[in-house]
């Protein structure tokens, strides 16, 4: 289960952007959709991202894809010559000159424990 997506400086996330799936303690009705994992926090089982066109949705989503593609085809990757997933995958921020690393960070739940 994920709990919390960061991405920075990637695509139009210039600032870190963090999608987080924890429920707010206010958050009484419909406990039905809520997931207790044994923590004191609960997470949501669905999300919705809306927002004007052109405010990064889709951009979040291909981060997301970004992430996943990194991981699983950088273990394929381990010849010196060719083109790592990192590099294939390194779409930084647009707007700037001055190129920075891409920051991504994820938080699962897998059975009782908690990666990062």
């Amino acid at each position: 289960m994920v709990v919390q997506f960061m991405v920075k400086n990637v695509l139009s996330f210039k600032e870190e952007a963090i999608l987080d799936m924890t429920a707010i303690h206010a958050y009484k009705e419909h406990e039905c959709n809520l997931i207790n994992y044994g923590t004191k926090e609960k997470l949501l089982k669905v999300a919705a991202i809306y927002g004007a066109n052109a405010s990064g949705k889709s951009n979040l989503y291909m981060a997301m894809t970004y992430f996943q593609r990194i991981i699983l085809e950088s273990l394929n990757n381990v010849d010196d010559e060719a083109d790592t997933a990192i590099r294939k995958y390194y779409v930084p921020f647009s707007f700037e000159r001055e190129k920075e690393n891409s920051e991504f960070q994820m938080i699962v739940i897998l059975g009782e424990f908690e990666y990062k």
